[in-house]
């Protein structure tokens, strides 16, 4: 048994170094604690994942779906200098961007890079984001025929404050002397009690198939609760004769012959195969975000290479990367197996559309020799027939003198007036442009412009 000193003492101690670790503890704590922060590269505290969700500003990726680019164009304004526009359109209805970056690249009709401009932007919720860029000088004065958009910043998303509608009414819109100096007025009403400061405004006016045709935009500096004010927008040089252009949506297959001879001009680029893909490209991008296209190739025999897709970019990534195979140098040409495969993707097709235009658009600079039986002619000519029955119109092209006009007459829809075409004969690859130009004009059914005019401001964050 201990006395009642030693045990005093014995408490002593126990207390001394009880306090002494709790000192040590503390000082430990405090001197190398670092609390859990929204940017310390770690998934804590109430973290969804590394830096995102919980009580954090910015938004995992997995909680919100991506933002889709409807489409992406540039116009002249001057020699050599351009603008450009994007549609960005947000599914999300209560998550929105602050400040992200963006980038629109320039390509010409040889898909080089001619010029690219950076810049950074806000993404409102559960709308179309018009993103525009103005005074881009291309590389030599070269015309741009693709415009390429992307979104180069990641976990940006935030939760908003949504609104059912936006606070601005535009209206009493008048585009006048399209022909000479065109000009577009229109009055921007702000029908709420708050002010609103820097209000962007970009316009944008469309064939009635929403194919852009011109852009622009200006800021409002103070736009008072309960006040209008004023938007004018010029442009230095005529917009399209005709402001009309297609009201009905198309699906288009593109059929591209890759037989051995489609480089027999040129190996390095391959040619005409090269020029031929130019061409189909830029068709591609006349279509809108309401059109579907697809890409079948065809040698001795054919591969769906693309099923039908809004995505015209995508389409046409992978039309720049079809090449000749080595085992067609000495192959033959099928066009019958091209058209039989656009036949199966019609019947298998899960949105056939109702009311959309139809349309088979085959380029050719052969004979067709396969199959053997029952004959290449015959068999296109079969798979043709079939394809008619579905409703689509089939435009083919012959490129150079090797080819059958009469036979590509024949597999072509019967012209039922003076006015319609559907076999055209190209003399060289270089009158390709041209040739699809003509298809794209003729199966568009016209219809009056559209103007749009986006009036912009920031929502607001969720604190």
């Amino acid at each position: 048994m201990l006395s009642w000193s030693l045990k005093r003492r014995f408490t002593y101690i126990i207390t001394t170094l009880t306090v002494l670790a709790v000192l040590v503890a503390w000082w430990l704590f405090v001197t190398y604690y670092e609390p859990p922060t929204c940017f310390d590269g770690k998934q804590n505290a109430t973290e969804a994942g590394v830096d995102c969700g919980g009580d954090c500003l910015y938004l995992c990726p997995f909680q919100s779906s991506d933002p889709v680019v409807l489409f992406s164009r540039s116009f002249e304004i001057a020699n050599g200098v351009y603008s450009a526009v994007a549609y960005i359109e947000n599914p999300n209805f209560d998550i929105g961007v602050q400040n992200i970056k963006y980038i629109f690249k320039l390509y010409d009709a040889s898909n080089q890079l001619i010029a690219e401009r950076e810049g950074t932007t806000f993404i409102t919720a559960g709308k179309i984001s018009p993103i525009f860029e103005g005074g881009i000088q291309t590389e030599g004065g070269k015309e741009p025929r693709r415009t390429f958009f992307e979104l180069i910043d990641e976990n940006k998303w935030t939760k908003v404050v949504p609104t059912s509608e936006s606070p601005f009414i535009v209206k009493d819109k008048n585009l006048t002397s399209a022909d000479t100096r065109p000009r577009l007025s229109a009055v921007l009403e702000n029908r709420t009690v708050e002010e609103f400061k820097d209000v962007e405004v970009v316009t944008v006016i469309f064939n009635a198939n929403r194919n852009a045709i011109a852009t622009s935009r200006t800021f409002v500096d103070l736009l008072p609760r309960k006040s209008e004010v004023d938007l004018v927008f010029t442009w230095p040089q005529p917009l399209e004769t005709e402001l009309e252009a297609c009201t009905v949506p198309v699906d288009v297959m593109l059929l591209l012959d890759t037989s051995g001879s489609m480089n027999n001009d040129g190996d390095d680029p391959p040619q005409p195969l090269t020029d031929a893909k130019n061409a189909a490209a830029d068709f591609l991008s006349r279509l809108t975000a309401q059109d579907r296209a697809g890409l079948i190739t065809f040698a001795t025999d054919s591969t769906i290479a693309q099923s039908f897709s809004n995505n015209h970019e995508a389409t046409t990534n992978i039309l720049n990367a079809v090449s000749i195979l080595p085992e067609e140098e000495l192959g033959a040409t099928n066009p019958g197996a091209g058209i039989f495969d656009a036949y199966r993707v019609l019947q298998s097709d899960e949105r056939n559309r109702e009311g959309v235009e139809k349309v088979l658009v085959l380029l050719t600079d052969g004979i067709a020799n396969e199959p053997e039986e029952p004959g290449g002619e015959p068999y296109a000519l079969s798979a043709a027939a079939a394809a008619k029955q579905l409703g689509y119109k089939v435009y083919t092209i012959g490129l150079g003198e090797e080819v059958n006009s009469a036979f590509l007459q024949q597999l072509a829809s019967t012209p039922q007036s003076l006015d319609e075409r559907y076999f055209y004969k190209a003399g060289t690859s270089k009158d390709l442009i041209g040739v699809y130009e003509n298809i794209s004009d003729a199966i568009c059914e016209r219809g009056p412009a559209i103007i749009d005019v986006i009036p912009r401001v920031p929502d607001r964050v969720v604190e």
